[in-house]
């Protein structure tokens, strides 16, 4: 029986900022799955579940402030991934990147989200062996 798996981002707490300004945060999750079909095919090696594109500049809350805490807007920061039966490799790898609302024009901003989810992707895939040997018991 396949396992799906899925990783749900609640909430998002302010702890501080820089200028002590008040803020307008977004997220960019990613979700890398490693398995032994993505190590089977070296064009893959890594498969990447982004959120959508389209949730790329999806400001969690205007003029956030240190102390506050706001939820994170369904389905933005839900990601998931199914391991089909029969496999002994089953990594799973969770990077989140956090931005400022700025003046930044949405076609920059989605094309940088897809180039950090391929920059992410080649890192990581770079990175394999020595994961698998941090890993191992």
């Amino acid at each position: 029986m396949a396992t799906d798996v899925t990783i749900s981002l609640q909430s998002l707490h302010c702890n501080s900022t820089s200028d002590g300004a008040s803020q307008s945060p977004y997220i960019w999750p990613i979700l890398l799955c490693v398995d032994d079909t993505t190590l089977a095919k070296p064009d893959l090696l890594v498969d990447v579940i982004p959120t959508r594109l389209a949730d790329a500049r999806v400001v969690i809350k205007s003029d956030m402030s240190a102390g506050q805490t706001a939820d994170i807007p369904l389905p933005l920061g839900t990601l998931g991934v199914r391991f089909e039966d029969n496999l002994s490799i089953r990594w799973l790898i969770l990077a989140v990147a956090l931005w400022e609302e700025n003046e930044t024009p949405e076609a920059a901003v989605w094309a940088g989200f897809q180039a950090f989810s391929n920059e992410l992707r080649a890192a990581v895939a770079s990175s394999l062996p020595s994961l698998a040997v941090a890993t191992s018991p």
